[in-house]
């Protein structure tokens, strides 16, 4: 018999009002970009990106970008939302008819959101059919960043997130998952492999921000979709909770555990994770991969890449 997705599990549409879209586009028009200075000018971006590409992604954005387009893409695969205690959790999925699919919950990271994750699904769906995709995919909206809500009134950490998701993954009927993530998702990613039973392993890239913390430049219209649903969606402010911990000291230390633990290291990422680092630390690395080409988003700049890193790990990490 094949998956069906519970009850719980709303299909959801993406869809900003015409009231919305008028309105960003009008504080998009009236507003200023700030001075020329010497910093602004370095073509090698060592103080930030440019005025001159500001002011060029200001105009594509008004007079090219086509939003309704993008959204139609986000359309394109199956989006959901899930009520878990008092958090509203979005995720898009795909499920797979296969009687033997193996679960695999991916979390992306700050400063971005699911939409990192389209090009690999659009990989996926391009690879296997639904009869014959071996897994059951679910790219959850981290709680509190865009489509995922969190209560204004909760003091909320990556604890939070992990015990959020590890419910999501069961109520959706997956007792036994593995978990992939990057940058905060890789953190709500320990989390969650230190402390559920169901969570049996992890996949961890490592590669800052859209273009620093990139190899090749993203599309345009990717990095504004990105920043276009932050801005619908009101997440920003919402969205950098995971760092008052992370940085105060206050988060307890994550437990060390046995299960299966693969890393891709992307050559452009901020922070290297050496093997042998790695392998002090954990005794069951069954897969780590360095990469010459790639950064901080690797699902976006590498699907590819990542998706058969993905595919690697899970051979080895999955036992029946």
């Amino acid at each position: 018999m094949s998956y069906s997705p519970p009850a719980s599990a709303k299909p959801f549409t993406l869809n900003v009002s015409d009231q919305d879209l008028s309105e960003w586009r009008q504080l998009l028009q009236l507003s200023k970009l700030a001075p020329e200075t010497y910093e602004t000018q370095q073509e090698d971006r060592r103080f930030g990106v440019t005025r001159k590409w500001l002011s060029e992604a200001k105009d594509y954005w008004l007079t090219k970008y086509d939003w309704r387009a993008e959204e139609k893409s986000i359309n394109s695969i199956p989006n959901y939302k899930m009520q878990i205690e008092s958090v509203q959790v979005h995720f898009a999925a795909l499920f797979s008819e296969n009687k033997g699919a193996i679960p695999i919950l991916f979390m992306h990271g700050w400063p971005g959101s699911f939409v990192e994750f389209l090009p690999m699904l659009q990989l996926i769906k391009k690879k296997y059919s639904a009869k014959d995709l071996p897994y059951h995919i679910v790219v959850a909206s981290l709680p509190g960043y865009p489509l995922s809500t969190i209560h204004p009134t909760e003091d909320w950490a990556i604890e939070d997130s992990g015990r959020i998701l590890n419910q999501l993954m069961l109520t959706l009927g997956f007792n036994k998952y593995l978990v992939q993530g990057g940058d905060v998702g890789s953190f709500v990613a320990q989390t969650m492999n230190a402390t559920y039973d169901g969570c049996v392993g992890m996949h961890c890239q490592t590669g800052e921000k859209f273009l620093e913390w990139s190899d090749e430049d993203p599309s345009l219209d990717a990095i504004l979709t990105n920043a276009s649903l932050y801005w619908f969606t009101e997440s920003f402010t919402r969205s950098l909770h995971p760092y008052r911990t992370l940085f105060s000291g206050a988060r307890p230390e994550i437990p060390k555990t046995n299960k299966p633990l693969g890393i891709s290291w992307f050559a452009f990422e901020i922070f290297p994770i050496l093997k042998s680092g790695v392998e002090k630390e954990n005794s069951n690395l069954v897969f780590y991969k360095q990469h010459e080409r790639g950064g901080h988003f690797a699902a976006l700049e590498r699907p590819n890449d990542l998706l058969d890193d993905v595919e690697a790990f899970v051979s080895k990490a999955w036992k029946v």
